[in-house]
């Protein structure tokens, strides 16, 4: 279980808002690489995780086999409900609201986990965009039949027993790390997605697609044009254009925007840099160019934002 003393924190204070990141320290040898447990038992040991806006650097899903409530992920507001599935990506600015019952299971992992010896793992490269989604896309899923709630209630019982029984055992991270896998996978077979990343996952140029958002996530700061993306892709404009119509519904440019004002707004909103330093940092040659970016793209004044 991920303890709070497992916990860096990197608080910042903007008046009375606030968000902090956790990070796991030294995750590989505490061996807070991976985790499961009952929702209760982790809201009860970090409980004021659970209760402020914060980010992390790890992966979470949170089964919810029954409960009310909200949780709000960068800015966006979704309700909890009855066998929903959720993800939370790292670094996504998150926290829960007005929860009178929460029941289920909660699991997180690290990159380095997931990937094991395999740095470039193309398959979870996938299902971590499917389901963890990017930029401002946060999908989420429900349970809808009694055969999937069977199946992946097997799957969670299996990761339990194999972390609360074989933890520090030979083959005991390569073990949970299969299992973990087939749980997602048994999540894309059963579960119908409330909020999806694409809904033509079968569709041409899925994979340019894919890699392209990927790139646009890794360099968002740097590189705000598409030009050095289509380098990268070895593609064209038009080819990249047609993917992203097909999957994003926007232009290769707006999602490079899109990303950008994302990371405005948690700027602004959630730490104490000045705009003149948040438009640096985003690759803008001074504030006003920023500003004036911002209120294109969203309608108002980064300072109204703030």
């Amino acid at each position: 279980m991920v303890k709070r003393e497992y916990f860096i924190r990197d608080t910042r204070a903007v008046k009375d808002r606030e968000f902090t990141h956790y990070f796991i320290s030294d995750a590989e040898t505490k061996g807070v690489n991976f985790t499961i447990d009952y929702i209760s038992a982790y809201r009860q040991l970090n409980a004021e995780i659970w209760n402020e806006m914060h980010s992390h650097n790890f992966y979470s899903i949170i089964f919810v086999s029954k409960g009310n409530g909200e949780y709000i992920m960068d800015f966006e507001t979704y309700g909890i409900e009855d066998n929903g599935i959720y993800f939370i990506r790292p670094y996504s600015l998150h926290t829960s609201e007005h929860i009178t019952r929460l029941e289920g299971v909660a699991i997180t992992f690290s990159e380095n986990f997931i990937r094991g010896r395999n740095e470039h793992d193309a398959e979870w490269d996938r299902l971590r965009y499917e389901m963890f989604g990017v930029g401002n896309i946060h999908p989420r899923c429900r349970i809808t039949s009694e055969e999937g709630k069977s199946i992946l209630h097997a799957d969670a019982q299996l990761i339990f027993n194999e972390t609360k029984l074989h933890s520090g055992t030979p083959y005991h991270d390569n073990i949970t790390r299969h299992l973990m896998m087939k749980l997602l996978y048994d999540i894309q077979r059963y579960c119908t997605w409330i909020t999806a990343v694409d809904d033509k996952p079968s569709a041409a140029g899925y994979d340019t697609y894919i890699y392209y958002m990927e790139l646009v996530e890794n360099n968002y700061c740097v590189q705000t044009t598409v030009a050095w993306y289509l380098e990268q892709l070895q593609t064209s404009m038009k080819t990249l254009n047609k993917y992203t119509q097909l999957h994003a519904g926007v232009s290769p440019l707006k999602i490079i925007n899109n990303r950008r004002i994302l990371e405005a707004q948690r700027l602004l909103r959630f730490s104490d840099r000045s705009i003149k330093d948040i438009a640096t940092f985003l690759g803008f040659t001074d504030s006003s160019n920023f500003a004036s970016f911002f209120r294109r793209e969203t309608g108002i004044a980064p300072g109204e934002w703030r």
